[in-house]
């Protein structure tokens, strides 16, 4: 596939220059492009050198193996993605964003064209069929190419049901084939077509009910004094108790889904490590001393005794006292 770059690799060096003359804001609006942009062809050139620069007019083919292994490096990395992607030669961090996803969806292959740019042609399906995929589509946001891998038909025609369905007013009777008849072979009754509007009806709802539930969720969440992870922690939690899917809580969360699970399989941070070490001494020295210990008293103990492998000072320790809720009786 061949593809034109408004710049060449010269011009987008030249750009990059001016940014030791000028701020990046100036030189974004004065070549008309994004701040984002400008800042990729920074990180392109940076690692890849002039050659980064330049546009590519083919797709490049990776094995499996060699997503496989760049996926699980980047697990194990504390770099952004768009940086750890350039490092290895990726030109933007999509590639790697979407390898990530099917990796965790255990559907990590090699390249293949996508199907909305591939000649595959549809297939048969009946009115049942089309109203499940409709259904389910409306379900996880109107994204086709999900339908089109899911139920294995093609990208016009999932989109050309959709279409109809809102167009005739969310009518499911819009879903059958009437190519070549009259009338349709099976009177549909009102109950039937009731039945119908239902299941739609309740995938919309139950739609509007994750996006209900995760923003109580996050102000729950916030309330009770969460942090940097609140929407992956909303997610995490909503999954737990309604069995909604990931990706559809990610969705709704505008949060990706590898961002998701690195989130998930993180390591504890040294600074939350010693949080657990510290309000483990605090409830112990509540306990010895009948819970008697307001914020100076406790700061004043847990020094004497030496019971920190860490310092920590009257406003950490305050802190964390009443994030749990806990202060003397008397």
């Amino acid at each position: 596939m061949s593809r034109k770059s408004k710049y060449s690799a010269e011009q987008k060096l030249a750009i990059l220059n001016e940014l030791t003359r000028s701020n990046i804001s100036e030189v974004a609006k004065k070549y008309a492009v994004g701040k984002k942009t400008i800042r990729t062809w920074g990180y392109l050139y940076e690692y890849q050198g002039i050659d980064g620069l330049r546009s590519t007019h083919n797709n490049h083919r990776y094995s499996r193996e060699f997503k496989l292994s760049l996926v699980q490096q980047y697990q194990k990395s504390d770099e952004s993605l768009e940086i750890f992607a350039i490092k290895h030669g990726l030109k933007s961090k999509t590639q790697l964003s979407d390898w990530i996803m099917q990796y965790n969806e255990s559907n990590l292959k090699a390249y293949t064209p996508r199907k909305r740019d591939s000649k595959m042609s549809g297939r048969k399906t009946d009115f049942e069929e089309r109203l499940t995929i409709i259904e389910e589509l409306i379900r996880h946001d109107v994204n086709y190419n999900w339908a089109v891998e899911k139920y294995h038909i093609s990208y016009q025609q999932v989109y050309g049901w959709y279409q109809k369905y809102r167009k005739s007013g969310n009518d499911p009777e819009s879903l059958r084939d009437r190519r070549g008849k009259a009338k349709p072979e099976e009177k549909w009754t009102e109950v039937d077509r009731l039945k119908a509007e239902n299941r739609l009806l309740r995938a919309q709802l139950e739609k509007q009910e994750m996006e209900i539930a995760f923003a109580k969720k996050i102000n729950r969440n916030t309330q009770s004094g969460g942090g940097k992870g609140l929407r992956y922690q909303a997610i995490k939690e909503l999954n737990q108790e309604n069995g909604w899917s990931i990706s559809q809580l990610c969705k709704i969360a505008d949060s990706s889904r590898d961002g998701y699970y690195k989130w998930l399989n993180r390591k504890p941070s040294q600074y939350h490590n010693e949080q657990a070490e510290l309000l483990e001494a605090i409830v112990e020295l509540e306990e010895e001393h009948n819970w008697t210990l307001g914020y100076l008293a406790m700061t004043t103990q847990l020094s004497f005794e030496n019971r920190l492998s860490f310092t920590a000072g009257l406003k950490r320790i305050t802190n964390c006292m009443r994030k749990h809720g806990i202060r003397a009786k008397y």
